[in-house]
Parts: structure tokens; C-alpha cells; sequence
């Protein structure tokens, strides 16, 4: 029974840190979608007023 709970919990640690590891690159990739799209906006300004 002992095994079984060591190979249940190695299971949801495992788990736990692919989750993580989504999350993490989630808020990277909005992050850097926001930067990239305020540059984009930020340059077609720039051109609009030359």
C-alpha cells in the first residue's frame, strides 16, 4: 500500500510540474505577444507622422 501512495504522489509532483512549466511559458508568451504588438503600434505611428 506504501508503493502505491510513493507511486501515486511521484505521479502528481510529476504532474504539478508540467503544469508549472505550461503556466510559466503562458504568461511568457502573452507577455512578449503584448511587447511585440505595442512595438508594432508604436512603429506605424512613428511612420504615420513622417
Amino acid at each position: 500500500m506504501v508503493a502505491f501512495f510513493n507511486s501515486f504522489f511521484n505521479y502528481v509532483v510529476l504532474m504539478l510540474a508540467f503544469v508549472a512549466v505550461g503556466a510559466v511559458g503562458g504568461v511568457l508568451g502573452a507577455v512578449m505577444s503584448k511587447k511585440k504588438a505595442a512595438a508594432k503600434e508604436a512603429a506605424a505611428k512613428e511612420q504615420q507622422n513622417q
